[in-house]
């Protein structure tokens, strides 16, 4: 005969009673071991974003520098008067510098006049070529003298979604 034939048919099994040590979920050791995964993800990463963050500085000055001549060139034809495009005075996003400075008119170096009939610059306007850096990504940014801009990356700083110069 086995235990259960010797048994009270009222009796009911008492459910076993489960430990809190077996029940409260995750160990100090599982914390730190997901604290330590997190941890060498986010220094990965890191490198990553900042390489980002230095691009997307280097575009939204590049940007700045072409609708500041395209409103320009809008006002000049606007207002059927010669207007300056002066490239020394705007604001550029932090780390960012500016080098090769090559344009000029009478107004000044790193100055540009466009002319309100055709949008193109003055006689009086040298074409040129402004060079933007940061960390080791540049990009160089030239008025054409038909009053256009163009963008590039000099050879040996390329940088993603620009040709090389």
């Amino acid at each position: 005969m086995t235990n259960s034939e010797f048994r009270d048919p009222c009796h009911k099994p008492r459910a076993r009673k489960l430990s809190l040590r077996y029940v409260a979920g995750v160990t100090l050791i599982e914390l730190m071991v997901g604290v330590a995964l997190i941890a060498i993800l986010a220094a990965l990463a890191v490198p990553s974003f900042n390489d980002f963050r230095e691009r997307a500085s280097l575009r939204g000055a590049v940007e700045q520098f072409s609708s500041r001549l395209a409103e320009v060139r809008n006002e000049s034809v606007k207002e059927n008067a010669i207007k300056t495009v002066d490239f020394t005075t705007i604001a550029l996003p932090n780390d960012v510098t500016r080098s090769a400075l090559s344009m000029t008119s009478d107004d000044g170096d790193g100055t540009v006049r466009v002319n309100p009939r055709d949008g193109m610059l003055t006689a009086d306007s040298q074409a040129g070529n402004v060079v933007l850096s940061i960390g080791n990504y540049q990009l160089q940014f030239s008025v054409t003298p038909l009053g256009r801009s163009t963008v590039c990356a000099p050879s040996g700083h390329s940088v993603p979604g620009y040709k090389d110069c």
